[in-house]
């Protein structure tokens, strides 16, 4: 399963946003009206032997300027899509899953109050897919994630979800504490006996 593009309506200071998380594709949203449409297109410079591992799809590096919301888009994934989805009401995605027989499937997942149009210029067939409290078939629960950042993040919770693997420093940092925090509370009980 590969994420190819997440438009958020509305997550901390993400306002109407699009992430372009695919090689292959170049996405854009628009509102027209009332309306909205996603345009996709061929990436002119998609390598497709560029990474050899049979079982990774595609890397993918959130780069910016300081504020411009890239810990919000790791927040954002790290709190809606491991284990499920998690109250998402007004987001679209774009993924595609690889069934039994090695065929890619395309999906663009959008919510049910929203009237959205596709303009395909790809060779490649996106199936639409309608929600309305997130209760389908998008394979996106099945998968691992794993979270890595070597800059330690105040403020930020490091519990466990499942389908997460929290690898930053901060979340070892806090695991290591939690251990010598026990460790120190079972000796001081253990003085007393």
């Amino acid at each position: 399963m590969e994420i190819h593009y997440i438009w958020i309506k509305n997550f901390y200071n993400l306002k109407r946003t699009g992430i372009n998380l695919s090689s292959k594709f170049i996405f854009e949203f628009e509102r027209v009206n009332d309306d909205y449409l996603l345009k996709i297109y061929d990436n002119p410079d998609y390598i497709p032997t560029f990474i050899k591992e049979e079982n990774i799809k595609n890397v993918n590096a959130i780069i910016g300027k300081n504020g411009t919301g890239k810990s919000s888009v790791l927040r954002y994934i790290k709190s809606h899509l491991p284990g499920g989805f998690n109250n998402i009401k007004n987001d679209v995605f774009v993924y595609s899953t690889t069934d039994s027989e090695n065929s890619e499937n395309f999906c663009v997942t959008y919510p049910a109050w929203m009237k959205l149009s596709i303009e395909n210029a790809t060779d490649v067939v996106f199936e639409l897919k309608e929600y309305s409290n997130f209760k389908f078939d998008s394979h996106l629960d099945n998968c691992t994630y794993i979270y890595y950042n070597y800059m330690l993040e105040y403020g930020q919770d490091h519990g466990n979800i499942e389908g997460l693997y929290d690898i930053s420093t901060s979340a070892i940092l806090k695991k290591e504490r939690t251990r010598l925090l026990e460790d120190a509370d079972t000796l001081e009980k253990n003085r007393f006996f």
